[in-house]
This record gives C-alpha cells, structure tokens and sequence, in this order.
C-alpha cells in the first residue's frame, strides 16, 4: 500500500489487499472520519446492493468484475 498525507490521501492498494486496509490506512493517519472521492479497479468474489424500491437487494458476482468508477 503507497499513501501521500495531506489534505487530501491518495492511496493505490496493490491486487490481493481488501478494502478493509482502508482501515489500516485510517489509523496510520489518525482519521476518525472520511468521505471517499473515487475509485477503480477489480472486484473478486464481490456482493453488491442496490435498493429497488422496496427493499436492498444483493447479488454475488460470479466473476471478477472490473470497477470502472467509484464515487
């Protein structure tokens, strides 16, 4: 994991590292909260959600899916 501190942190997560090292990278920056801006990548074995008027519904990607954006 690279990081850049500032106002602004930029981090590139290198492939095999969860999301959840955005935890990792919180505490090493002492941040209590934070918006994330953007994103891309690669999903594996990934679920997403989407609420469907009535409820959130959630599917299990088959495949690794490419994330083109994030926001």
């Amino acid at each position: 994991m690279q990081s850049k501190e500032g106002n602004l942190i930029a981090a590139k997560f290198v492939e095999g590292q969860a999301i959840k090292n955005i935890e990792k990278l919180a505490e090493k920056h002492g941040i209590q909260s934070a918006v994330i801006v953007s994103g891309i990548g690669m999903l594996k074995d990934a679920v997403i959600g989407y609420f469907n008027g009535k409820e959130y519904v959630r599917e299990k990607l088959k495949e690794p899916a490419e994330l083109v954006s994030m926001q």
